[in-house]
């Protein structure tokens, strides 16, 4: 059984500062404040009170349990990464070569002639696909400070005979040198031609210079790639 407090006469009951977010006092009755919707009562030490917390990305309140949706916490966030030294998967001809800078393991692609990087991974359980992938190329340039080089990706979902390649259609990006030779250009691709990609399948995939394309690839010099990361798009 809930007291009620006993009022003199002229006497009333009024709600805090710090707490008049989540209470009312009406008649002498003090309530919960209707917040409108399902929320959290929790004490913000910030503003030094009591409020209602909102929810987030991938929450949600069913009933008077908590709900986190896992799937789409992990947006935007990395799938797989490859490094040069350790992933690369050359193909038989036109293949980046293998080098280091300043003990930096790169993979050099040529300013005349198209040359490639392939790498493999698993798509992870979690991810969501529906919006792409998102290819993130740490690169850059041997000697050039200026100019742009043309950066392509091809998506392969390794569900055919592998005797021979399936690359599905090219995604392209130009991506412009820094003004100083060995400091890092991150160069992003959104990629939707995915292959049929789906979750847990295997996938290759192929990064590629377009050093034939005169008009978009004008740096002269090797581009060399450090890194490649895939990220799931938001």
């Amino acid at each position: 059984m809930i007291a009620t407090p006993i009022l003199a006469a002229g006497d009333s009951v009024s709600i805090d500062t710090t707490a008049a977010d989540a209470l009312t006092a009406t008649d002498g009755a003090i309530s919960a404040a209707d917040a409108g919707a399902d929320k959290l009562l929790f004490w913000d030490e910030s503003e030094g009170k009591l409020t209602h917390l909102e929810l987030g990305t991938a929450l949600s309140i069913t009933g008077t349990t908590l709900n986190a949706d896992s799937g789409t916490y992990l947006a935007s966030k990395t799938l797989a990464r490859f490094t040069a030294a350790k992933d690369n998967q050359p193909p038989a001809t036109a293949f980046a070569t293998l080098d280091t800078r300043n003990s930096i393991a790169v993979l050099d692609f040529d300013a005349a002639t198209d040359e490639a990087a392939i790498f493999s991974g698993v798509i992870p359980d979690y991810a969501n696909l529906a919006s792409g992938l998102k290819i993130r190329l740490a690169w850059m340039a041997t000697t050039a400070t200026s100019g742009n080089v043309r950066w392509g990706v091809q998506i392969e979902r390794m569900t055919t005979d592998l005797d021979a390649d399936s690359w599905h259609t090219a995604t392209l990006v130009t991506s412009a040198a820094n003004g100083t030779s060995g400091i890092v250009t991150i160069a992003e691709i959104t990629a939707t031609a995915l292959d049929g990609l789906a979750v847990g399948d295997t996938f290759r995939i192929k990064i590629y210079r377009d050093a034939d394309d005169a008009a978009s690839d004008t740096m002269s010099g090797d581009a060399e790639l450090i890194a490649v990361e895939v990220q799931q798009v938001a």
